[in-house]
Order: structure tokens, then sequence, then C-alpha cells
């Protein structure tokens, strides 16, 4: 069984955390109720830490992940300007080592 709303499982690991398990015991819970591959061992370490630091928030943290160097105003843009633009012109608008890359593989 797959959890497809994440705040569940992190309200379960606060539950956890509150009743005093440890990570490693939230973990093989977890799995077992939910099925393997539910979650994994350093992500339940992650959050029994954060619990721990006081945070108990079960919001992911804002910045998280690769920040996008697109330039999403010069797209918006080049789209207003001409709406009939298809994708490959409107990408040699964008500011991105991507779509740099795709506009020099497509041409």
């Amino acid at each position: 069984m797959r959890v497809e709303n994440h705040s569940h499982i992190r309200h379960i690991m606060l539950y956890h955390f509150e009743k005093g398990w440890k990570a490693a015991q939230s973990f093989r819970d977890l799995n077992e109720l939910f099925g393997k591959g539910t979650i994994s061992e350093s992500q339940c370490r992650e959050w029994f830490a954060r619990f721990k630091s006081g945070d108990t928030s079960l919001e992911d943290k804002s910045g998280r992940g690769r920040p996008s160097d697109f330039d999403d105003q010069a797209l918006l843009a080049a789209v207003e300007e001409d709406e009939s633009l298809t994708t490959l012109p409107t990408l040699t608008f964008a500011d991105c080592s991507f779509a740099k890359k795709f506009v020099e593989i497509a041409k």
C-alpha cells in the first residue's frame, strides 16, 4: 500500500516520537503497515531529529531541492509578445543551461 499523502506518515512519526519511540522503530512500523519503501530509515531519522530540536511542523522546509535557474519572466514576456511561438523558439529566450542545451541539440 502506497501512501500518497506524506503528511499522514509525518503525523504517525510525530506520534511515535511523542510516545518515546526511536526512529528505527518508527521506520519498521511504517514500512510494515504501509509496505516496503514507504519511507527510508534516513528520512525517519531526519524527521525525528527535527522533532527533537523542537520543530514539530509537518511541512517541508522551504527551499528544498535544486534552485531553478529558469527565468519565468523572460518566458512569459516572450509568449505574451508572440502567442504563436512554439516550444523551441520559446526556449531560446530561457536563460538556463538545460534550455540552451536543448536548443543546441534540436537545431
